[in-house]
């Protein structure tokens, strides 16, 4: 049993890997970055002058580390995640991602577990419905009983050899 469950962790880190690569591609997918962003707000509504915007832009990169390259932000990110459980910084929001995501837990796993009751309810009534029909404690994929030798699914009916 602990080798199966190594196994299968095991078998869990490549797809966490894969999965947290194609996650940090989609982040960076669009073109620029926050700082663009901030630097056009700056010129648009703030009035300041392109210098200015373009130092500001560029004081944000460097604090946020997006002035390093993708594989340097890729490891500082998943290095955040894991030492610090540190998800970063909802723009949208203004607050940390972990607050964000806090808020809506409750109601996720309240959902899910009702999905989930849900489904097992309906799959037990399917369940219990095909047995009814069948005349058997536990139908099996091939139709077959525990100890019926002759292979009818009628279960109902004594079989000819027994009468």
């Amino acid at each position: 049993m602990l080798r199966f469950l190594a196994m299968r962790i095991a078998s869990a880190v490549p797809v966490m890997v894969i999965l947290s690569l194609v996650t940090f591609a989609i982040i960076q997918a669009p073109p620029g970055d926050y700082a663009d962003y901030i630097r056009s707000q700056l010129i648009n509504q703030g009035g300041a002058s392109f210098a200015e915007a373009d130092a500001q832009a560029q004081a944000y990169r460097v604090e946020h580390g997006l002035d390093k390259p993708l594989p340097v932000q890729y490891l500082n990110w998943v290095a955040g995640i894991i030492t610090r459980g540190d998800f970063g910084y909802s723009l949208y929001y203004n607050k940390p991602v972990a607050a964000v995501v806090g808020e809506r837990l409750p109601r996720t796993l309240l959902l899910a577990l009702v999905c989930h009751l849900l489904a097992s309810v309906r799959c037990c009534w399917h369940w219990s419905a095909i047995c009814w029909r069948r005349c058997s404690a536990s139908p099996s994929a091939s139709g077959r009983r525990p100890g019926n030798t002759h292979g009818s699914t009628r279960c109902c009916r004594p079989s000819p050899s027994s009468a």
